[in-house]
């Protein structure tokens, strides 16, 4: 709260930009931690073992197989 107000004593014009920009701030932080709480409930749920993902295998213009998801930009 002492940050904003320091922002806003800087240019009292601009105090919804300050408010705004505090806000969006502050609810970064509160999601931060409500989504590490919901991660931690998830592990904790879940059961050990083997994890099975699906990836699928593509075939190109040559003939050449490739997994898309391999192929980051």
């Amino acid at each position: 709260m002492d940050e904003l107000r320091q922002e806003i004593k800087k240019d009292v014009g601009k105090w919804e930009e300050a408010l705004l920009k505090w806000a969006y701030k502050v609810g970064r932080q509160v999601a931060v931690v409500l989504l590490e709480e919901m991660d931690d409930e998830l592990m904790r749920g879940r059961g050990s073992g083997d994890v099975w993902i699906g990836r699928r295998m593509y075939r190109d213009e040559e003939g050449k197989y490739r997994y898309l998801w391999d192929e980051r930009p």
